[in-house]
C-alpha cells in the first residue's frame, strides 16, 4: 500500500507534532527511530527501491530522509498527499537546529544532507538548503492538489490536517506540540477546533 501522506519538512521544523498528531488520527507512522540511521544510509547510498519498500509498511512517513528525495516519492506514489511542515521563520529554524546540534554529537546524516554536521559553524550552508529546500518542495508541487503547507508557529493545527486528509476533527483533544517547539508556541489549545 502507498502511504498516505509523506511530511516534507526538515528537522526542527514540527514534524513529530505532524507525527504525533497523526498518531492520534489512527494512521500508522515513522517517524526518526533507531532504525532512521539505515534509512538515511539506504538514500545516502542512492538505495530508493529499498526506501520505497520501507515507504509501502506505513501511512505516515516524517523526519530525514524523506523529505531528501521527494521528487521520486511523489513519482512513485502517484496518490500519496504530502505535508510541508516548517518554521515561522530561517532565524527560528537556525536557532532550533543550532540547539539540537549543540546537544548531541557530530551526525555523518547532517553532513550528507546539508552538508555539515554544524550549523553553528556553518549556518550559510543550512540558511541556504532550508530556504532552497521550501522553494524547490512549493515550485515541484505548484499545479498540484498535493501539497499542504503548514507551521504550527502561526496557528496551523487540525482543522488544516484534517481537512486535507480527510478525516474528523478530534473532539477534545489539543493539538500536540512536541519537543522544544512547543515553547515556542500558544498554548496547545488554541489550536483545536
Amino acid at each position: 500500500m502507498p502511504p498516505v501522506a509523506i511530511c516534507l519538512g526538515l528537522s526542527r521544523t514540527g514534524t513529530k507534532s505532524f507525527g504525533e498528531a497523526t498518531e492520534i488520527l489512527g494512521f500508522s507512522r515513522l517517524g526518526w527511530t533507531d532504525r532512521s540511521d539505515n534509512l538515511m544510509r539506504a538514500w545516502h547510498e542512492g538505495r530508493l527501491e529499498d526506501l520505497f519498500a520501507v515507504a509501502e509498511t506505513f501511512e505516515i512517513l516524517g523526519d530525514i530522509p524523506w523529505p531528501l528525495f521527494y521528487e521520486e516519492l511523489a513519482d512513485r506514489f502517484p496518490e500519496t498527499k504530502f505535508v510541508l511542515t516548517r518554521r515561522a521563520s530561517v532565524d527560528l529554524w537556525m536557532a532550533s537546529i543550532i540547539a539540537h546540534t549543540d546537544r548531541s554529537a557530530d551526525y555523518w546524516g547532517h553532513e550528507a544532507a546539508y552538508g555539515s554536521a554544524r550549523p553553528a559553524q556553518t549556518p550559510e550552508l543550512y540558511r541556504a538548503f532550508y530556504a532552497d529546500h521550501l522553494a524547490g518542495v512549493r515550485d515541484f508541487f505548484a499545479s498540484s492538489e498535493r501539497l499542504l503547507e503548514v507551521c504550527w508557529e502561526t496557528g496551523s493545527g487540525w482543522a488544516e490536517i484534517c481537512g486535507f486528509l480527510g478525516v474528523p476533527v478530534p473532539v477534545d483533544v489539543a493539538f500536540p506540540h512536541s519537543g522544544r517547539l512547543a515553547t515556542a508556541l500558544p498554548t496547545a489549545g488554541s489550536h483545536a477546533t
